[in-house]
This record gives C-alpha cells, structure tokens and sequence, in this order.
C-alpha cells in the first residue's frame, strides 16, 4: 500500500486495519528514535492509511516495547493524550498511583509538561507471589467502545504490548466495524435509529464487573451512565456509524424495557458479523492505535497462569454528535 523512506505499510487484513513496519536504526532501536527519522508527510500518508482500511494500525518494532515518554510522545501524534479516569485526581493530591498503573511526566513538542498514570487495565501481570494487577483481570471482555459511558470519550485508544501469553493461552483481541455494519444496516432500520439516544451503562466494566462505587441496577431503567445518540455523525468524513458501546443493562431512551431489549437485542444480531471483524495475537512490541468512534473490541480470556501486560493511552474525545438527517 506505502513504501516510505522509514516505513512500509501494508494491509493487516483484507477487512480492516493496516500494518506498519519501521526501518530499525539499530537492533535495538525503539518507537521514538524511527518516529525522529519520520517525515511530516510520512506520518500523514500512514494515517491516511489507516482511516481507508477502518480506522485500525499495527506498529511493530523489532520486539521492543515503548518507554512511557515514547509511548506518550507518539499516543500525542494522534491527537491531545490524556490519562486513566481518576489520574488527574491522584496527581492533584500527589497520591501513590494505583498498582495497576504507572506515573510519567514527559514534556511534548510545544513545550507542555504532560503529567498521566498510564493504566494496565486492558491486561493482567502475574507477579512472582501469584498477585494480579490491571484493572481486567484474566476473563473475557465482552464487545464494546472504551468509555462510552463517559460525556466525552476518547477519539482513539492505544494497546501497547509488554508482555503476551503465547497463542494458544489466549489473550487475542478483536476489533469489529461498526462503519461497515452501519452501512448494512436496511434503510427503515436506520431511519428509526435516527433520533433515538442510548444510555451506556456506567456501573459496570466490560468484564461484568460492578465498579467501586457504584450499587448494582435492578434493570436497564436504573443503570448509570451517559446519554448518546444511538447513530452519530463523524463530521471529519460527514459519516454516520452505529454508536452501541456495550450491551449490558444499554437502555433506549423513551422506550419500554421491553422495547429497548428488542431493538438492542436485534441490532447486536446484526452488529456480529465475522467478515466485518480482526482478531490480533499479541506480539511483545506491538502497539495497536484504533479509531475508538468506529470500532468496538473484545477480548478472549487467557489462562491465568501466563502473563499479559498491556499500556493503554488514548487521546481526548469530544460528545458524540447526532447524525443529520438524510436519505438512506
């Protein structure tokens, strides 16, 4: 697809995603110093890539992971990079982070001291007395949007690789089209889908877990969490994608319970299509970006005697916008 003077990119799957390789400066050459060696345009044309292939890109880096200053600096490429919910506040008070994350202030390009907790909650370590640390666990992550129950989610998420179990352990994940299942979807569906808002349960993680916090909803109807437009408008591409985030205890607003589980129930039939769908078995030194506002994820468990680490970074988001009206 793209042979640059630093990189090659080429199709990750015939679906969805692109994968690039770097020209090492040596064999131990990390992220920063090939991305030193990039050209302005280069970086574009690789965006460029990815946005045509889905909104998915696999760097890989000879098997070496990222510093935190590296793995900022090029979170920060992508868009303004912000920390774990709750960092702001463990920085504000100076307070020990959590075991699950790490502290890194690092000052980017313009000159602003950045200051984040990245977390590993996307992965689990096994340390040598068997304690687990990560936000996740060893279970499987059901399919969804990172942090859609926020006002604001993240526009893109980051999954950098530390350590992975080998393939047969588990631990893949998957990334899903919800560009390409909106485009399926019949035309009387999506002109019922415009206008209605989906409230994305807040109480609970995407592996079932309830939050600290947070009391357990009796049903959809009491669930926490922010308000959506259930088909939002991506003003870059003038694109409307289904906005579903996660499936349990989602409510349509204005609808019954009964009502909402029909709908929600039918468009997640629709949403699980294998040909829409790439499943990655992690590699050390992968760093997986994807378009958040486009793609949802799922994660197998793995076995829980291996270890998984993952850093995960993202860039600040803005509200979803209700699609305009159209014609389908």
């Amino acid at each position: 697809m793209c042979l640059c003077s630093s990189s090659t990119v080429t199709k990750l799957s015939p679906q969805l995603g692109v994968d690039v390789r770097f020209a090492p400066t040596s064999a131990a050459a990390h992220l920063h110093d090939s991305l030193a060696h990039l050209h302005h345009e280069e970086v574009e044309q690789i965006k460029d890539a990815g946005v045509a292939m889905g909104g998915l890109w696999c760097f890989r880096f000879n098997e070496q992971p990222l510093s935190a200053e590296e793995q900022i600096r090029f979170t920060s490429l992508w868009g303004e990079c912000e920390g774990s919910p709750g960092s702001a506040s463990i920085l504000r008070h100076n307070t020990t982070p959590p075991a699950s994350s790490f502290r890194c202030a690092v000052r980017t390009s313009g000159g602003e001291e950045v200051k984040l907790d990245i977390p590993a909650d996307c992965g689990a370590y096994i340390h040598p007395v068997g304690h687990p640390i990560g936000g996740h666990g060893f279970g499987e992550l059901s399919w969804h949007t990172d942090m859609s129950y926020l006002p604001s989610p993240p526009t893109m998420s980051l999954l950098h690789c530390h350590t992975a179990p080998p393939g047969s352990a588990g631990g893949r994940t998957s990334f899903l089209s919800m560009a390409a299942v909106t485009r399926r979807l019949p035309a009387p569906l999506k002109a019922r889908l415009r206008g209605l808002h989906l409230k994305h349960n807040a109480a609970h993680s995407s592996d079932g877990r309830l939050r600290k916090g947070y009391e357990e909803p009796a049903t959809a109807l009491e669930a926490p969490g922010a308000v959506h437009p259930m088909l939002r408008e991506l003003p870059a591409c003038r694109t409307e994608v289904l906005y579903l985030g996660r499936r349990h205890l989602a409510f349509i607003m204005g609808y019954s319970l009964q009502e909402s589980e029909a709908l929600l129930d039918e468009l997640w039939s629709l949403t699980m299509q294998e040909d829409v769908v790439y499943t990655h078995e992690w590699e050390v030194g992968d760093a997986l970006m994807w378009d958040n506002t486009v793609l949802i994820h799922h994660r197998d468990p793995f076995d829980s005697q291996c270890e998984r680490l993952m850093w995960r970074t993202q860039t600040k988001g803005i509200p979803p916008q209700a699609s305009y009206s159209r014609s389908s």
